[in-house]
């Protein structure tokens, strides 16, 4: 059986004929992943074309379930993913579709949040990078035995070109008093209004 599933991806070169076996055994994909050049043929062109029908979608979700369910397990599949969509939109848009998804793993996500060499290959979107920045900030503060300073809660912050997120972690590492003095000081100095409004909060809440 698995051969015959080799064989039709082997004998069948036009991205339309693997399209209409894929529709007849998800297995396929699974196999597809393996073979880099079709694999790249069918991702392009179901972003492409997703939108085209019902059936289309379907097939698309299936497919995307398929490789943030089992086969995208690491920072670096991720990349390797990346490299085969072409267009710079639609890479933004596989990596909003599989950081946002349902089956994606925290444990993947965390990962991503503190590899730069992968992150410095993908395409800059908040829409996708705030997830795994999050994820981690929030992993390091939530497990935190003592301060941490802001490398360790975000060691992303010399790729991230939008303060808001760092604004948030440090300010919430900060609020949790996780924050070494070093951290304290960037956060007074750049978010000023941050540190007063936590600061304030802090002061009451000692006084309650």
């Amino acid at each position: 059986m698995i051969m015959d599933m080799y064989d039709k991806i082997l004998n069948k070169e036009d991205v339309e004929s693997i399209i209409d076996l894929m529709k007849e055994d998800k297995k396929l994909i699974t196999l597809l992943y393996s073979y880099e050049a079709t694999f790249s043929k069918i991702l392009n062109y179901l972003l492409d074309n997703k939108s085209k029908s019902t059936d289309f979608e379907y097939l698309f979700n299936i497919f995307i379930d398929t490789l943030v369910g089992k086969l995208i397990n690491k920072p670096s599949d991720l990349l390797s993913c990346i490299q085969k969509v072409k267009n710079k939109n639609k890479q933004i848009l596989f990596l909003k579709i599989v950081t946002h998804h349902r089956l994606v793993n925290d444990d993947f996500l965390i990962a991503l949040g503190k590899n730069k060499f992968v992150f410095e290959h993908l395409p800059y979107d908040l829409a996708w990078i705030e997830i795994p920045v999050i994820k981690y900030g929030s992993k390091a503060i939530l497990s935190a035995t003592e301060e941490l300073s802001i490398t360790q809660i975000c060691p992303l912050i010399d790729c991230i070109n939008d303060n808001s997120l760092l604004e948030y972690l440090i300010g919430w590492a900060f609020e949790e008093d996780k924050l070494n003095k070093e951290g304290i000081n960037y956060l007074i100095h750049n978010f000023e209004k941050k540190y007063n409004l936590i600061k304030d909060i802090k002061q009451k809440q000692k006084k309650d």
